[in-house]
């Protein structure tokens, strides 16, 4: 995956860090030794200012579009910058869609078509045993109705991850996909 201006405007605004103190301080450790014509590629790629990055230094909050021009720019790990990773290994081509994919974000229109080509992408061999998911899914069902919206979320974004190695999860995200956009 090529990352470019339009890739990154497409990418939805969600908080991706993992670890807040740690990508407070990962990102202003960057920042704070990057030369100044490398911060202007940096801000530009992103389309924002310098208010932008120094809240990442204070709230510890980072989204996609800022950690992927960061890691690509300062040859950093994405996953070291959101505090999933505690080595930087420095950055590679492949590392967005790897990043994109374990952090489940998407393009911010056409959601419907996102999940449902996902689905349609993710015709490989099942890898988890069917039988662990259906136990798994028997224990959430008890306690579905104290759910909150952001435990919905997860479980949506789990649910996404699994379909990737499970015909069950598939059916399941399948059958989400078909609730959820409804015409």
């Amino acid at each position: 995956m090529i990352i470019n201006a339009e890739t990154l405007k497409n990418l939805k605004q969600i908080n991706v860090s993992a670890d807040r103190e740690k990508t407070m301080s990962r990102v202003k450790q960057l920042w704070v030794s990057t030369p100044v014509n490398i911060k202007k590629k940096v801000l530009a790629a992103v389309k924002t200012g310098d208010a932008t990055i120094y809240r990442v230094f204070r709230t510890g909050t980072i989204t996609p579009r800022i950690v992927l021009a960061l890691a690509s720019l300062l040859n950093a790990n994405p996953f070291y910058l959101t505090g999933d990773a505690d080595e930087n290994e420095g950055y590679s081509p492949d590392m967005p869609e790897l990043f994109l994919k374990a952090k489940g974000v998407g393009e911010r229109r056409g959601g419907k078509k996102l999940i449902m080509s996902a689905i349609e992408q993710s015709e490989a061999d099942p890898f988890i045993e069917e039988d662990a998911l259906e136990a798994s899914d028997a224990k959430k069902a008890g306690v579905a109705s104290e759910l909150g919206e952001d435990e919905y979320v997860l479980q949506l974004r789990a649910l996404f991850h699994r379909a990737a190695f499970s015909v069950s999860a598939k059916a399941k995200l399948r059958a989400v996909a078909e609730v959820l956009f409804k015409d």
